[in-house]
């Protein structure tokens, strides 16, 4: 097993001849026993740890047909950072479902959420199929969050590499006469034009930036929420500079039409972009300045050009904008763990109770200590102190949990923000191998015990914690 806890490949086993060694080999029945029962266990601590209150997560989920049976398939993956920092990615439900339909989907969803015990979903990413919006948005109102950010306007995250993905059919969709050209000399066996194959080699270079970013996104390794802002607008510089070649300029604007839709106005964008991007000390409200100046310049013509004065205002305006709804954000967490934080603030009295046997009988000091301490430095002021703060120098081996962790006891309340906001997934389940592994899954469990051990053992713990809400869904 990798640290991911994905299953690798692994050296064929040995025979042991028993006569030999003297060993012993546990029958088949005591091997499914001891997997149904490590699983059971497994699952009685995952689902202890995303049953508590302040367990937050970010789900993905993927639906798609068998071709062999003809059945729906659903997976639900639950994405956490735990209290050391640790990233975790853990398929916590796959099963058949009966439709594609909206409220079918919402409703299994709402099963593994409510089956599991989990009591904060930040996020839930999906590809962007009509029926996923819809079934999001029925999703919304029966979520057992105590309080959901912007009443869950921000819920529904758009797969990034989806998105990607449309552009780039988009663009294909034009068909090119180089391209063609190439395509027919190898269908017929000809020559073609020595310009064709200049235009060609352009498309490979104009789409290779494409597959960079799908690649990266792709990454299950480490967070990339706080990418994803600089990325899309990267993207969105490439589109214009290729969109100035004439080969080119039919087939970019129609995938700048595309893009336009999901990512064309800063406005419509997902807020959690825009925090997760402030929560990275490297960029902060830097790069979301930059972002929103280049935006501006871009969609200006020279009849409506503004001063720089003028622009910088209201790039000013912009950001303040964003900023206030990061502070609601802020807001729900400080009240959320507003528990946690009063432990801590008495652990601080106690502190400096012992102090006092040191500094001796002093009523000036005492009431210097507890002004400072009777609510002049308010904790919302938190998210102002890191926001004041310089941003940090760039380096291409930065890791923001690692920082974030080191800097958690400074910043308590904005850590919680940044482990969460920075695990926003941009994509949902891939599936690695088209081959039909469900046939040999469903041999495996007709033939030994696994699967009605399994079910007895879940049965058993939903009867044991019905508090914490357990379910074979």
């Amino acid at each position: 097993m990798e640290e991911d806890d994905t299953i690798v490949q692994a050296t064929p086993m040995i025979n042991v001849d028993e006569s030999d060694s003297g060993v012993v080999l546990p029958s088949i029945h005591k091997l499914s026993r001891d997997v149904s029962n490590y699983y059971l266990d497994e699952r009685s601590k995952l689902a202890t740890y995303l049953a508590k209150p302040t367990t937050t997560v970010h789900l993905t989920t993927d639906t798609w047909t068998s071709s062999c049976k003809k059945t729906n398939y659903m997976v639900f993956t639950a994405h956490f950072i735990d209290d050391e920092w640790n990233m975790h990615k853990r398929i916590i439900n796959f099963r058949p479902i009966s439709s594609h339909k909206s409220v079918d989907i919402s409703n299994d969803v709402l099963k593994c959420i409510v089956g599991w015990g989990i009591k904060n979903v930040m996020t839930m990413t999906v590809d962007n199929a009509p029926s996923n919006d819809k079934a999001l948005n029925h999703l919304i109102k029966k979520l057992p969050n105590a309080k959901i950010y912007d009443e869950g306007k921000h819920f529904h995250i758009r797969c990034m590499a989806h998105i990607l993905n449309l552009i780039v059919k988009e663009g294909l969709k034009e068909k090119n006469y180089h391209v063609e050209s190439v395509a027919n000399a190898v269908k017929y066996i000809r020559v073609p034009e020595h310009s064709d194959f200049g235009v060609c080699e352009g498309i490979v270079e104009f789409l290779e930036k494409f597959k960079a970013k799908t690649e990266l996104i792709s990454s299950s390794s480490k967070p990339l929420a706080h990418l994803f802002y600089r990325e899309i607008l990267d993207i969105d510089k490439h589109l214009r500079y290729w969109a100035t070649i004439p080969e080119f300029c039919h087939m970019v604007d129609d995938m700048v039409k595309k893009y336009n839709k999901y990512w064309g106005k800063f406005d419509e964008l997902n807020d959690y972009m825009y925090f997760a991007t402030i929560l990275d000390p490297t960029m902060k409200q830097n790069l979301v300045s930059h972002g929103f100046k280049k935006m501006l310049e871009y969609n200006m013509s020279s009849e409506s050009s503004l001063s720089d004065d003028d622009l910088n205002a209201m790039v000013r305006e912009m950001l303040k904008e964003v900023v206030n709804r990061m502070g609601v954000l802020f807001q729900t967490y400080k009240t959320r763990f507003d528990t946690v934080v009063s432990k801590n603030s008495s652990k601080k009295d106690k502190n400096q109770q012992s102090c006092k046997s040191y500094v001796g009988d002093n009523a000036f000091l005492d009431d210097f200590l507890n002004l400072e301490d009777s609510g002049s430095i308010e904790l919302d002021t938190e998210l102002t102190r890191y926001l004041n703060e310089p941003r940090i120098r760039f380096t291409s081996d930065f890791d923001i949990l690692d920082w974030w962790k080191l800097n958690a006891p400074r910043f308590p309340i904005v850590a919680r923000m940044a482990k969460v906001e920075v695990l926003i997934c941009t994509q949902d389940w891939v599936r690695n191998s088209k081959k039909a592994i469900i046939d040999d899954i469903d041999d495996l469990l007709n033939d030994d015990d696994v699967a009605k051990d399994i079910e007895e053992g879940i049965a058993k713990q939903n009867a044991k914690g019905k508090g914490m809400g357990l379910s074979q869904d």
